[in-house]
C-alpha cells in the first residue's frame, strides 16, 4: 500500500502516464500472480498475437501479462480491427497456464463482461453497459472489448481486453460503429485499471464467484 501511495503522488499531470513498474508490483501482491510473467511494451502490433506466438514457444506454468502503451494491429472477435495507436488506453492480454474447469470460456467472457460493468459502476461510477457477448458501452458507444482465444497449442488460454480511457479523434474515423472513451465520464489511471482487470478476470475466471480478496489499488 505503501508503494502505491508513492506511486499516486508522483502523478500530476492531467492524464496519467501508464506505469508498468507500479502495474507490476501491484500484482505480485496478489498470491494468483505473484510468479506471472511480465511483459511491457512501448509499442507492439497486438498483445494477443503476440502472447500467442510466445504460447507456441513454451509451456506456461504459471500465468504471463502483455500490456503495451501503443498497440498498432490489434484486432477484436472475427480478426475485426481495434484500433489502438493512442497511448495510456489499455492493450492487455493475460496468458493462463490452465483453462478453468468449472465454466465455459465463452460464457466466462460474458460473465468478465458483466463483472467489469459493475465494478466500473461500484467503484468508479462510470454507467458501463454490456452488449453480449464481448463489449462494453457508455453512453451507447464502444468503449472496450474482451476476446478469449484457445492457441493450438497447450492447455492454456488467451483473455485480451482493450479500452478506451481517453478520446482519440481519429478513432471514430476509422471505426463503423459509434466509439467512446472513458473520459468523458471520469478521468482513470491506466495503470489501476489494468490491475483491476486482472484481478477481476481472476475472481470470474478461477474464484468461483466467491467474495473479493482483501485487495484494492486505492
Amino acid at each position: 500500500m505503501v508503494a502505491a501511495m508513492a506511486c499516486k503522488s508522483q502523478w500530476k499531470s492531467k492524464e496519467e502516464e501508464l506505469q508498468p513498474k507500479w502495474i507490476e508490483e501491484a500484482l505480485r501482491r496478489h498470491a494468483f500472480f505473484r510468479r506471472c510473467e511480465w511483459f511491457f511494451f512501448e509499442e507492439v502490433g497486438s498483445t494477443s498475437d503476440w502472447m500467442r506466438k510466445y504460447f507456441s514457444k513454451k509451456t506456461l506454468s504459471d500465468p504471463a501479462i502483455a500490456v503495451a502503451r501503443r498497440q498498432t494491429l490489434g484486432h477484436g472477435k472475427g480478426n475485426r480491427r481495434w484500433i489502438g495507436n493512442r497511448s495510456n488506453n489499455i492493450y492487455l492480454t493475460i496468458g493462463f497456464a490452465h483453462r478453468p474447469m468449472s465454466r465455459d470460456l465463452r460464457e466466462s467472457a460474458v460473465a468478465l463482461a458483466k463483472e467489469i460493468s459493475q465494478q466500473f459502476r461500484k467503484k468508479y461510477h462510470i454507467p458501463l453497459c454490456v452488449k453480449c457477448p464481448n463489449d462494453l458501452l457508455l453512453e451507447g458507444k464502444k468503449v472496450a472489448g474482451i476476446l478469449v482465444e484457445v492457441p493450438s497449442r497447450g492447455s492454456g488460454w488467451l483473455l485480451s481486453i482493450g479500452m478506451n480511457l481517453f478520446h482519440d479523434p481519429d478513432l471514430q474515423a476509422d471505426c463503423a460503429q459509434p466509439v467512446g472513451s472513458m473520459d468523458s465520464v471520469k478521468e482513470l489511471s491506466p495503470s489501476k485499471v489494468t490491475v483491476d482487470l486482472c484481478i477481476l478476470a481472476w475472481e470470474t475466471f478461477f474464484s468461483g464467484g466467491i467474495r473479493r480478496a482483501k485487495y484494492s489499488t486505492e
